[in-house]
């Protein structure tokens, strides 16, 4: 399993400060205590060639501990890298990279490594060991093989399953993000969704939302991105946003009662 292993360094054990079992609170300044890949450099799962992807260098926090990874490549015809698993890919659908770590008082410390989850597996393996990096639409080559056809931020079937950042964005704004291309309902912890296709979006409730959550188009017309309340709740007392156009946006802050406000 060596090679599942990145090159990585790892902050010291959160839970040792004045020899108490109450995690420091510093990474918690930033992730609200959620596991979460930090920008601006957070892990990412990028294209190789058609049977292996790479995770790029980046960093992440699991488990309350401040984890920085190397670039290495992840082949899916290797066994080894697959989480409950003795053999590699067989079969099409949606397949999850994912960080293995857990936090646990033990010396030698704990390594985080890389592993895939296999699409039968999703509902079964993919628990609070893991932090998501990416969702690889496979399918068949052709040839009686497989292929990545995409890589994708969530997982089409679950949505909540998905990549997680905390931090300041390029723009300095602290904010979470995900690219979509089918239907999705947002989640409060969103603020950044790029979307594609002919997609409908779903805010999630007011009452439930902490922060302004932002939305933009990506591709060029005839796609259209409508924006839609969740049930019960208006957008300046409107029942829907629609954008045709490239790089079309909108922003919407909710006012805590049932209305999100165009800003």
């Amino acid at each position: 399993m060596g090679n599942t292993i990145p090159t990585q360094l790892r902050s010291i054990d959160p839970y040792a400060s004045y020899n108490s079992d109450i995690a420091n609170r510093l990474t918690r300044i930033v992730t609200s205590g959620v596991d979460c890949l930090l920008y601006p450099d957070p892990i990412d799962v990028i294209a190789n060639d058609s049977t292996s992807v790479i995770v790029t260098s980046g960093k992440c926090v699991k488990d309350d501990v401040y984890i920085e990874i190397q670039q290495m490549t992840v082949p899916l015809d290797d066994a080894d890298f697959f989480v409950d698993s003795t053999s590699a890919w067989d079969s099409v659908g949606y397949y999850y990279v994912v960080v293995n770590y857990t936090y646990a008082k033990v010396q030698p410390a704990n390594v985080a490594s890389i592993g895939i989850i296999k699409p039968s597996q999703r509902t079964t393996s993919f628990d609070s060991r893991h932090l998501f990096l990416a969702c690889l639409d496979v399918g068949p080559d052709g040839g009686g093989g497989y292929q990545v056809d995409a890589i994708l931020d969530y997982d089409p079937d679950w949505p909540n399953n998905r990549r997680i950042l905390r931090g300041a964005d390029p723009s300095g704004v602290v904010a979470s993000y995900i690219v979509v291309s089918t239907n999705y309902s947002a989640d409060p912890d969103d603020s950044n969704i790029k979307a594609s296709g002919n997609t409908t979006i779903t805010l999630p409730p007011v009452a439930t939302s902490p922060k302004q959550i932002r939305i933009i188009k990506t591709d060029l017309p005839p796609t259209k991105i409508t924006v839609v309340p969740y049930a019960g709740d208006y957008i300046d007392n409107a029942t829907s946003i629609e954008m045709t156009g490239r790089w079309n946006e909108v922003t919407l802050l909710p006012d805590n009662i049932q209305t999100w406000v165009e800003i």
